[in-house]
């Protein structure tokens, strides 16, 4: 059985859309969630072009049409459902997913399955 760490209530997500979260008390947001077409995505926030953070405020990690993830430090776009990199310098790479846990509308990480 995997370990949970506390992330955020849905309800939160679902009004911000997209949500960083520090589940290791880092001091930045090591991790971020996105709510799109009713289902929740976890990965971490790292480009998968150069190990830096996608936001360039916080929680802020769509683009203006909120179609796509966007990394602004290079700008490579994902898409948010499976994290596949549709435009940039990582052309075909993907975001890392992380396995969570939806329990009583909160969202909880499996720590377990992080690497």
């Amino acid at each position: 059985m995997a370990t949970l760490l506390y992330l955020c209530p849905l309800d939160e997500l679902k009004d911000k859309t997209t949500m960083g979260v520090d589940p290791f008390s880092t001091g930045s947001d090591t991790l971020f969630a996105v709510y799109k077409e009713e289902q929740v995505y976890l990965y971490k926030n790292q480009c998968p072009h150069e190990p830096v953070s996608l936001e360039y405020k916080k929680n802020r990690f769509l683009s203006k049409d909120k179609k796509n993830i966007i990394c602004y430090a290079h700008g490579a776009r994902f898409e948010p459902t499976t994290g596949l990199c549709i435009y940039g310098p990582c052309l075909g790479k993907r975001l890392v997913k992380v396995n969570f846990q939806l329990i009583d509308n909160n969202l909880y990480l499996e720590q377990d399955t992080i690497a």
